[in-house]
């Protein structure tokens, strides 16, 4: 597949400036004396080669035929979204050859590689002053265009901004440096050699005064001056305007023209003339009175690339899926033919929007804006539309591999004797989930109240994971089999999230067959089987697959635990449940957990239902269950910090929240004792969505309660001003995993990350790392293992860094971050104590260096490690000195599981000589489990048994010792 975008302006650009060159050389021949020695150095000179190379790319150019290509955007602002690969594959079948993704999100970037398919990143607004300078611009364009280009990724084109000259957005100081953003990144590609990848910023139509007709639009006064510095760049670099148009939103709402004006096929009379051209629909008005403003300031020729252009589906008057399909299809013969507008004919290349439907885009336009997707959330195609523009009146292939959850609905139970609680639950569940399609006039919008309030409560309980929890709605949710859909209104069922169906994978590829008979597989897939939405619940909170976690449910953990509830719920001398939990090794045995605190969170859920209690009749210290033992904190010290406040009301609602959101009575009383004031904060407003905010990240449950338990002070921090771009930052870093527990370490370790504004340190810090090399999967390893590295003070870090150069590190070693983890957490009386140790064993100073060098992470460990290491391979093994200089990760591994076993084998090998020649001992200490059995012992069959012994049996004479 060929990649379409901007190529042809490219070579259209690039011809231009050869023929002015063959103009300036051809000039040049007139004054020359001698012609044939002209000629001879002319046509062995650079400049003829470079020309002879233009004329053939533009006998090429002008030979093939020019046609318009049709790509399609890609959002995810979902609840569920697609899997990348699921995009590919639907991209691949439709024969789609291009994407403009909405992010620049590495991960999602990179799923693309080898695939051909062209690639258009974006860096969202907000974002925009992280590439500011151009060594910023450096360290970003290395991070996520260089890097996924070198893995096969198509980029074509970076977007700066997303219509940042738009009315609503203007007022973000930032967007005034779109123009000069764009020039930065210009010149960073440019210089390295990334040329071919061109540098845009969409507009929407709000840049123009409209007016009825093209010819009397210009670009609004207040942005011209940006608009004009904007184009001339443009022209510079031969990049089209990149103009977004929703005709639908443009025709009713700004224009107040009948809605046939939008359809290619207008079967009104309506039509607007404008001179001697005639305009019978919206779309070819809307670019030629663009075309107008551009022509204005002086650019006439300038290309229009449409960059998003569609129509929704729900959510607005006449947005329906026959007028989505109707609208689409007059649109794709319109680019098909090539013929373009009256004042700008010719092919017009078109970006579609979107893919899918976004269910938590923002609705600040209307319900309709999360309902562009030509696809639903789900993968499953809207109506017919042909991207092979061959007209064909079939659907799109459909996604791949979309997993849903079972049959079951969430709805209003009838009872409309209390509907101000129903109509409270309601605005409840539409606050967290989407419901849109109940706005007028949209799809659901025809329902009745009880009806409606049903849809709203399903969307919730859809959204939580069909969790039995999420469809209490204070007894009036109920949960049916029966499908309540009525007519063009459907209730949804959720898909089975990504990294559940990874699980799924993973352990059906791990387990032998005879595990999951026919009949044990079918019991435990059953749609029917309520213990699957419990078990999925239960994979938030330990390590291990969906079906393995339901599996010892079913068999045994669920009765044990409702067992040990029964026990513990009158057990108020001994009810300290997290010292009970951890004491029951057997019982964790008995169920296969492979860590000791994997039983406290597992058995959570069913825990925190019968932790109630009444609370003390004092103002404060009803935060102090009886069958929970006191913390340092007492209720008379909140009491003091919060002596003015008179009433409990609010305070109660804030403990109910915390209590509804998975806190243990444990974690309220110290989050508590920690930020008192977060007691009288309003929960709607104030707690909620920063709650929210965590648990978006994949902090959620036991886990949420035991950060904010001692990290309560960020619940006192600016939702908009510190908390979302701090993350939105390190969301830029953190590359994601399969494990949803990456952000819940970061902020158990450092909370100041997201403390404080991220410009005052974060952003500068990032900046610096990604400047001596520290960038990608590196610097998400960093953020991990010492986030507090990003809050420290500038001249700290780069004090760290210059240390690790004066001793011998370089910005393209990889081992640098590894010396920054080292130096950052160990201080240097502990470091220097382990070089002198090393040098006790005849080590000089320089190769100790080396060895710090080699690996940083052989001075985090112990001294008697180090020691232990040392001792037995210069003194039993008989190693060099300069082997371990040259290889000092040997010190590293583990003397009882690896290095004494296989020095066994080593020497069962040696005395026996079973090898022609000796083998090395470092050599086989580097291998895997698997390639030494492989290699040293399987291969021997007439010895393997007693190198067995000598492998296996020392381990486990090791292990009893």
């Amino acid at each position: 597949m060929q990649s379409y975008i901007t190529q042809r302006d490219l070579i259209e650009s690039f011809v231009k400036k050869l023929i002015a060159q063959i103009k300036q050389g051809l000039n040049a021949t007139c004054n020359i004396f001698f012609p044939q020695i002209f000629l001879l150095k002319f046509l062995t000179s650079r400049k003829m080669r470079l020309i002879t190379m233009g004329i053939m790319i533009m006998v090429l150019f002008m030979t093939r035929s020019v046609n318009s290509f049709v790509g399609i955007t890609w959002g995810r602002q979902q609840s569920q979204q697609l899997v990348p690969s699921m995009v590919v594959d639907l991209l691949l079948q439709n024969k789609i050859p291009a994407l403009r993704l909405m992010t620049s999100a590495s991960d999602i970037v990179q799923i693309f590689s080898a695939t051909n398919i062209s690639i258009v990143i974006t860096l969202t607004n907000r974002n925009v002053n992280l590439i500011n300078r151009k060594d910023l611009a450096y360290a970003w364009i290395n991070d996520k265009v260089k890097l996924p280009i070198n893995k096969g990724v198509n980029i074509v084109e970076l977007c700066i901004g997303a219509e940042p000259f738009s009315n609503t957005f203007l007022k973000d100081a930032t967007n005034y440096q779109v123009v000069n953003v764009i020039s930065i990144v210009r010149e960073a590609l440019d210089e390295m050699n990334l040329g071919y990848v061109s540098t845009t910023t969409a507009h929407g139509m709000d840049v123009i005064t409209i007016a009825k007709v093209p010819s009397k639009s210009d670009f609004r006064d207040d942005i011209k001056g940006l608009m004009l510095e904007s184009l001339k760049f443009f022209n510079r670099t031969g990049t089209p305007f990149l103009l977004n148009m929703f005709p639908i939103q443009m025709v009713k709402d700004v224009l107040n023209y009948p809605i046939e004006f939008t359809f290619f096929d207008n079967m009104s009379n309506f039509k607007i003339q404008d001179g001697n051209v005639t305009y019978t629909n919206a779309v070819e008005l809307m670019i030629d009175s663009i075309v107008w403003a551009i022509k204005k300031a002086g650019y006439p020729d300038m290309k229009i690339m449409i960059g998003q252009i569609g129509w929704p589906t729900d959510g607005y008057p006449y947005a329906n899926l026959k007028n989505a399909e109707r609208f689409h299809k007059g649109l794709l013969k319109f680019i098909a033919s090539n013929k373009g507008t009256p004042l700008r004919p010719g092919p017009i290349d078109t970006y579609l929007h979107s893919l899918s439907d976004e269910t938590e885009f923002p609705t600040k336009f209307g319900a309709f804006q999360r309902h562009w997707g030509i696809y639903e959330a789900d993968g499953n195609p809207k109506y017919k539309i042909d991207f092979s523009l061959q007209d064909r009146d079939e659907y799109p292939t459909q996604a791949k591999g979309i997993v849903t959850m079972p049959n079951r609905w969430c709805m209003f139970d009838g009872d409309k004797s209390n509907m101000d609680l129903a109509k409270k639950n309601y605005n409840i569940a539409c606050e967290e989930a989407d419901c849109t399609k109940l706005e007028q006039g949209a799809s659901c919008g025809v329902l009745s109240d009880e009806s409606k309030i049903s849809y709203a409560f399903n969307a919730y309980f859809q959204k939580n994971k069909q969790s039995e929890e999420y469809c209490n709605f204070n007894g009036l949710g109920k949960i049916t089999t029966i499908n309540p859909s009525v007519e063009k209104c459907v209730f949804p069922i959720e898909i089975l999230s990504f990294q559940d169906q990874v699980a799924v994978h993973i352990f059906l590829r791990r387990t032998p067959r005879r595990f999951i008979s026919p009949a044990n597989y079918s019991a435990i897939s059953s749609p029917a089987n309520s213990s699957l939405i419990l078990a999925r619940k239960l994979c938030d909170f330990i390590d291990m697959p969906l079906i393995i976690v339901k599996f010892l449910l079913e068999k045994a953990m669920k009765p044990s635990i409702e067992i040990l509830n029964k026990v513990l719920v009158n057990d108020t001398e001994n009810g300290d449940l997290f010292r009970v939990l951890h004491r029951e090794v057997k019982f964790k045995e008995k169920h296969g957990l492979r860590r000791t605190h994997d039983l406290h969170p597992t058995a959570l859920p069913f825990i925190i239902y019968s932790l109630t209690s009444s609370f003390f009749p004092t103002y404060w210290s009803f935060f102090f269950f009886p069958h929970i033992s006191l913390l340092s904190i007492s209720a008379v010290t909140i009491s003091d910090r919060l002596s003015w406040v008179r009433s409990v009301e609010k305070p109660k609602l804030t403990v109910h929240f915390f209590k509804s959101v998975g806190f243990t009575d444990a974690q309220i009383q110290s989050a508590v004792g920690t930020v008192p004031q977060i007691l009288l904060a309003d929960v709607e407003k104030i707690l909620k969505p920063k709650i929210q905010l965590l648990q978006e990240l994949g902090i959620t449950g036991s886990d949420l309660g035991r950060l904010l338990s001692t990290k309560a002070i960020l619940l006192t921090r600016s939702l908009d001003k510190i908390l979302k771009p701090s993350i939105e930052v390190l969301n830029e870093v953190l590359i994601k995993s399969t494990d949803n527990g990456d952000w819940f370490r970061v902020l158990l370790r450092c909370d100041w990350v997201i403390y404080g504004s991220p410009h005052l340190r974060l952003v500068p810090n990032i900046s610096y790392l990604q400047s001596v090399g520290i960038v990608g999967s590196q610097l998400s390893s960093l953020l991990k293992r010492q986030p507090h590295l990003f809050v420290t003070h500038g001249s700290k870090l780069k004090k760290l860094v210059s240390e690790l150069m004066d001793i011998g590190f370089s910005t393209d070693s990889r081992m640098l971050v590894h010396g920054l983890h080292t130096l950052s957490c160990m201080s240097q009386e502990s470091i220097s104590k382990k070089l002198l140790l090393i040098q006790s064993f005849g080590f000089s100073k320089s190769e100790c260096m080396v060895m710090f060098k080699r690996a940083p992470c052989l001075f985090r460990g112990s001294e008697k490690k180090i020691r232990l290491g040392l001792e037995f391979f210069l003194e039993t093994v008989k190693l060099q000195k300069s082997t371990l200089v040259q290889r000092p990760t040997l010190l590293m591994f583990s003397m009882k599981e690896r290095v004494i076993p296989r020095y066994q084998v080593f020497q069962l090998i040696t005395s026996k000589k079973l090898m022609k020649k000796d083998p090395k001992f470092y050599d086989m200490m580097c291998l895997t489990e698997h390639h030494f059995l492989e290699k040293y012992v399987s291969r021997f069959t007439e010895n393997v048994e007693e190198l067995l012994m000598a492998y296996k049996g020392h381990r486990l004479e090791l292990g009893e010792e």
